[in-house]
């Protein structure tokens, strides 16, 4: 059974403030989640990590752009030529909180046509779903443009209230 909206904040709260941490630095988080998460009340996911992973023989570089419904919140750059870009949630960049119809991506070539990046762009990002599950959604062949739900329907996550 999916946590409330309150519940699942909570728990995230405690997983990013640590085992040490004072009431204090808890309430704290929760009070960050609770007002940077949109309103919705079920199907609320947290992003974790994101990595991309560039696998092209030549240069070939690009910015992901990540938005929570109109908001940018996250660009990522990486050169395709054997690069590797990796966000982790920290304390002072903290997670994401997101459905799954409200958080995009947009891949911006910064060189040539971006028609072929896709075949050499790979990696992920890890979700954690209302009920405290993780997820690992591939990036391997997304498009131009897409939103989480579209990852999590790629992947074959059935079990997400989307």
């Amino acid at each position: 059974m999916s946590l409330s909206r309150r519940e699942f904040i909570r728990n995230l709260a405690v997983l990013t403030a640590g085992a040490a941490a004072l009431p204090e630095q808890i309430l704290a988080f929760e009070k960050l989640y609770t007002v940077n998460a949109v309103p919705d009340v079920t199907g609320l996911v947290a992003i974790t990590d994101i990595t991309l992973i560039g696998t092209a023989s030549v240069s070939k570089p690009l910015l992901m752009n990540f938005h929570n419904e109109s908001v940018q919140e996250l660009v990522l750059g990486l050169n395709c030529f054997g690069g590797i870009m990796r966000w982790l949630a920290v304390p002072s960049d903290p997670i994401r909180l997101t459905t799954p119809k409200k958080f995009r991506y947009e891949i911006i070539s910064l060189g040539d046509e971006i028609s072929d990046y896709f075949s050499y762009l790979n990696g992920g990002m890890r979700i954690i779903d209302q009920d405290m599950k993780q997820h690992f959604l591939s990036f391997k062949g997304i498009h131009k443009t897409g939103t989480l739900e579209d990852l999590i329907k790629k992947n074959g996550l059935t079990s997400l209230t989307l």
